[in-house]
């Protein structure tokens, strides 16, 4: 083949895989970001940072405009009336008046801080909505991946039980078997056809799962899975390590997001505690105010005054002392939430570690057995040829290897799931599927 094409091809192949691999980052990001959970923690965030703009508005200057004025529209007095000389005239006068608080021992500066502090927590907690949805999509799309391989095994579980029927029949025609040698063997069917009805209806829920929830069709599952392949990837070297790569890392399960929410959220507190002692010092603000007399007939005539408005609380039935104590309390309330949070992801921890041990230790015995297993099936299969004996032993051994290598099967799914389990784990799931849409 000709060089030229030969690198045509080999670039053509490169570059569908790129686009998938793009095309298969932003259904995510879409799938993601689309969800009610994420677009619920989104409006949060957004409230709260209006919330914070308000504040910042409200503690600058503020300026109005108003009107008085006199319209008499009928009146019976006396002439010697004293007000009559003053009311018997049409006027509208224009007031510009401004005010701003002009020290109080930062008050609203602590108010705009500890507001900007729920503002940076609930913008955590908004990128940990965010990563849970997307491990509950790869989650999804990875156990759909699998069914489907689970289901192309036994269907050829049950074809080659089929095929193994249709010979015990004839050697039992041939007078070789017995008809309890053939109910024997349909009975095996029986059970494999079973287990393909309950798997095509867990996989039918998988698939509703993922069709309701996050609007993905069948057709987008296989390039999102290889992306939780590439993520399940970030986590380890290798897969055969995972277990030694977590122990190792158990130490540095930090939960940078966790810590930095409670931060945010004790800060928050603080700068509320800052502002109620700050309440009970004295608020200097300046008013200033113009009045445009008559401004229907010209501006000429005004009059500008201004003051200076103090303020001081001298008892308040005990309320700000209150107030320190709810606030002295919540943040026990956040320290103790924090090492909850931590013990119980410790925990998750260790359950995984359990579950990888246990997945290791059972995926080596297997190995062996499937090996003995062949070795067994194949000394039958020469026995059976060379006597024309029953093929029912065979066609058990054929279908305890058949299960093995379902199960040897799963370990590939088990394993990425655990990975992307241990990334949640360590809040940096988000942070790889961030690196991958960069390198995009």
């Amino acid at each position: 083949m000709n060089k030229r094409i030969l690198l045509g091809i080999i670039l053509s192949c490169l570059s569908a895989a790129a686009f998938s691999s793009a095309v298969s980052i932003n259904a995510i990001i879409e799938s993601v970001e689309q969800h009610p959970d994420v677009v619920a923690k989104a409006h949060a965030t957004s409230s709260q940072r209006l919330q914070t703009s308000q504040l910042r508005a409200e503690s600058g200057p503020q300026v109005n405009f108003s009107t008085k004025g006199n319209f008499p529209i009928a009146r019976k007095l006396n002439t010697n009336f004293y007000r009559a000389s003053i009311d018997d005239r049409s006027y509208l006068d224009g007031v510009i008046s401004g005010s701003m608080t002009l020290y109080d021992f930062g008050e609203s500066d602590a108010k705009i801080a500890a507001n900007t502090a729920l503002e940076l927590s609930a913008e955590y907690d908004y990128e940990d909505t965010r990563e849970a949805i997307l491990l509950k999509l790869l989650n999804l799309v990875s156990e759909s991946q699998r069914l489907e391989a689970i289901g192309v095994s036994l269907d050829s579980s049950n074809s080659n039980i089929n095929e193994a029927i249709a010979k015990v029949k004839q050697q039992y025609r041939s007078g070789v078997g017995t008809i309890d040698e053939v109910r024997e063997v349909e009975l095996s069917r029986l059970d494999v056809e079973s287990q393909l009805q309950l798997l095509k209806i867990k996989q039918q829920e998988v698939l509703n799962n993922l069709r309701q929830e996050f609007g993905l069709s069948s057709s987008a599952l296989e390039n999102i899975y290889a992306v939780a392949q590439s993520l399940s990837q970030s986590s380890v070297s290798n897969e055969s390590d995972l277990l030694s790569s977590i122990i190792n890392n158990s130490a540095t399960l930090v939960s940078a997001r966790t810590r930095e929410t409670h931060t945010a959220e004790v800060s928050a507190i603080e700068q509320q505690m800052l502002a109620i002692e700050a309440a009970r010092k004295p608020q200097v603000g300046g008013l200033l105010t113009a009045t445009l007399y008559d401004i229907t007939r010209g501006l000429d005539e005004y009059q500008i005054g201004g003051g200076i408005n103090v303020a001081l609380p001298l008892f308040d039935s005990g309320r700000s002392r209150v107030q320190m104590q709810s606030a002295l309390h919540n943040i026990r309330i956040e320290d103790d939430k924090l090492r909850a949070i931590l013990f119980e992801k410790q925990l998750t921890l260790e359950e995984l570690i359990q579950q990888i041990s246990s997945l290791e230790a059972s995926h080596s015995a297997s190995l062996i057995k499937q090996e003995e297993l062949n070795a067994k099936l194949a000394n039958l299969e020469l026995k059976q040829q060379a006597t024309n004996g029953s093929l029912v032993a065979r066609v058990q051994t054929q279908m305890e290897l058949d299960k093995l290598e379902r199960d040897l099967l799963n370990y590939d799914y088990v394993i990425i799931q655990s990975n992307l389990k241990y990334l949640r784990l360590n809040e940096t799931l988000l942070g790889e599927f961030g690196k991958l849409e960069a390198a995009q």
